[in-house]
C-alpha cells in the first residue's frame, strides 16, 4: 500500500493499495487552530473490502507480519528439506543409471565374443567338413 502525505493544515492523505481491484482510500485532516487534536474523515470510492473497514491497527500489523514471517520461514524449511530428499532421490538414480549403462555395456561386450566364438567355430566347423569331405571323396 503506498501512503502520500499532504503538508497543508486542511489535509488529504491519500492510500493506494498495490492491486488493481482494491478502493482507493482517502483520509482528510483537518488540524483545529487550537490544536486539540486532529479529526480523520474517511470517504471510500467503490465497495470497500473487508480489509479495507478494519481499523489500521501498527501493532496488529507488525504481529500480522510476524506470523506470516514464520509461516514463510516454516515453508521454506519444508521446501528445502524436500529439495534436500529429492537431490538425495536423483543422485540415486544417477547411480543407478550409471550402473546399468556399465552393465549393458558388459552385455554388449560379451555378445560380441560370444559372436566371435560362433564365427570361429562355425569357420572351424567348416574347415572339418571340408577335410572330412576330401578324406572320404
Amino acid at each position: 500500500m503506498t501512503m502520500v502525505m499532504a503538508s497543508a493544515s486542511n489535509q488529504t492523505m491519500a492510500f493506494y493499495s498495490s492491486t488493481n481491484n482494491s478502493s482507493v482510500q482517502t483520509r482528510d485532516i483537518q488540524c483545529n487552530s487550537s490544536d486539540k487534536g486532529k479529526r480523520i474523515k474517511k470517504h471510500l470510492k467503490g465497495t470497500p473490502r473487508v480489509e479495507d473497514t478494519k481499523k489500521w491497527d501498527p501493532k496488529r500489523d507488525d504481529q500480522k507480519l510476524k506470523e506470516k514471517n514464520v509461516e514463510l520461514k516454516e515453508k521454506n524449511l519444508e521446501l528445502r528439506e524436500e529439495n534436500l530428499q529429492l537431490k538425495e532421490e536423483n543422485l540415486g538414480l544417477k547411480v543407478e543409471g550409471q550402473r546399468l549403462k556399465d552393465e549393458m555395456t558388459r552385455m554388449e561386450r560379451r555378445e560380441l565374443d560370444l559372436h566371435k566364438e560362433n564365427e570361429t567355430y562355425y569357420l572351424q566347423l567348416a574347415g572339418k567338413k571340408i577335410l572330412y569331405a576330401e578324406f572320404n571323396g
